[in-house]
């Protein structure tokens, strides 16, 4: 239940940082999308995989985004958002695992978040 909590709020942060123009960036990126990410994962049980995507409005399938992009820039529209899925990996269930184990199973089920942030402005800066 932690785990899930950081991984919603690291998705929201990093779609947050997106939404007012900031880049991409990696994890070493102090303001980038991945920097935010990653400082708001502190704790979490396993590791963060994250994918940035640019949606047009009213739009479902989203552009992924490189490290040097944002999805929300001066162009961008009324109603334009980034979205930002986060998915744990390396994840162990403490309690239901075992319980799995025992009644010969297993859970494949990684904890997962997902965040939408509507473009807000021109960007940073």
């Amino acid at each position: 239940m932690f785990t899930q909590g950081i991984a919603t709020n690291a998705a929201r942060e990093a779609a947050r940082a997106l939404s007012v123009g900031y880049v991409v960036g990696n994890v070493s990126t102090p303001g980038s999308a991945a920097g935010r990410l990653a400082a708001s994962s502190f704790g979490a049980q396993g590791t963060l995989s994250a994918t940035y995507e640019s949606l047009a409005a009213g739009a479902k399938l989203g552009v992924p985004l490189t490290e040097t992009q944002s999805a929300c820039t001066s162009a961008s529209g009324v109603g334009d958002a980034a979205r930002v899925t986060v998915v744990v990996n390396d994840f162990r269930w403490i309690l239901l695992g075992p319980a799995m184990t025992f009644f010969g199973g297993t859970i494949s089920a990684k904890p997962n978040a997902q965040a939408v942030a509507t473009c807000t402005g021109t960007g940073p800066g």
